[in-house]
């Protein structure tokens, strides 16, 4: 078995619920999951760490209220733990929401190798996102996040876009025009030693329960752990009966 430690927690997402699916989904691949809402760090070597949460500085006004229970200040210890880990040839996968984490911490955009941009970056309401996974298409219900700040070297491997007339119920910010077009979804990279997959779906555990996108993780996880291929996992769903 691998051994995955699951850092979750933070707001406006069920992340209790989607850490817990996300553990489950992860057995048959032979990953053995511990999920924690603790981010000061870990004393274990872990072969992969999935940080899949929702923790920053709120430093814009529309969060004052939610500051003072919510806002983070990434700890050195949780720094030092993540790049003792990619310096390991640990692995890491940055589930949705986490790539706007820590963003007191330049080094984590530097890790995802993207980044949120609060100048630009947006998310329609959840609703109909239509993928590429190479020649494969396919839909699911989710948040498509927009004109993220990418950078570095990476291999994306989905793209995702939104329909304007049918999906989108806000309206992006003032002058942007992506809408339609094709985001990256998910991607592959390398960072200080260790392996690197960010996939940006995933927004509530109806997003994981698609076969689709479990596919997706499933692909992301075994080149991650450089584990079998994990096409022999045929029917994803049937393997979450005892989840519920």
């Amino acid at each position: 078995m691998k051994s995955n430690l699951i850092l979750s927690g933070g707001v406006g997402h069920e992340f209790a619920e989607t850490s817990a699916y996300l553990a489950a989904m992860l057995k048959p691949l032979g990953v053995a999951s511990t999920v924690t809402d603790d981010w000061t760090g870990w004393a274990d070597d872990y072969d992969m760490i999935t940080v899949n949460g929702l923790r920053w500085r709120m430093r814009a006004d529309r969060y004052e209220p939610l500051r003072a229970a919510e806002a983070f200040a990434t700890p050195w210890t949780l720094t030092e733990a993540i790049a003792h880990h990619l310096a390991r040839g640990g692995a890491l996968l940055v589930m949705h929401a986490a790539i706007v984490c820590m963003d007191d911490w330049p080094e984590w955009e530097a890790i995802c190798g993207g980044g949120w941009d609060w100048e630009q970056s947006f998310s329609p309401a959840p609703g109909d996102v239509y993928c590429h996974v190479g020649r494969k298409a396919f839909t699911l219900t989710d948040v498509c996040y927009h004109l993220l700040r990418m950078h570095g070297d990476m291999e994306v491997v989905a793209t995702g876009r939104v329909n304007w007339n049918r999906s989108v119920l806000t309206l992006p910010p003032a002058g942007i025009s992506a809408l339609g077009l094709h985001q990256p979804m998910a991607w592959i990279r390398t960072h200080g030693g260790g392996r690197v997959a960010v996939d940006v779906l995933g927004h509530d555990v109806r997003s994981l329960e698609d076969p689709d996108h479990q596919l997706l993780l499933y692909h992301l996880v075994a080149r991650l752990l450089r584990l079998p291929d994990a096409a022999e996992v045929t029917n994803p769903s049937a393997q979450m009966s005892d989840f519920r």
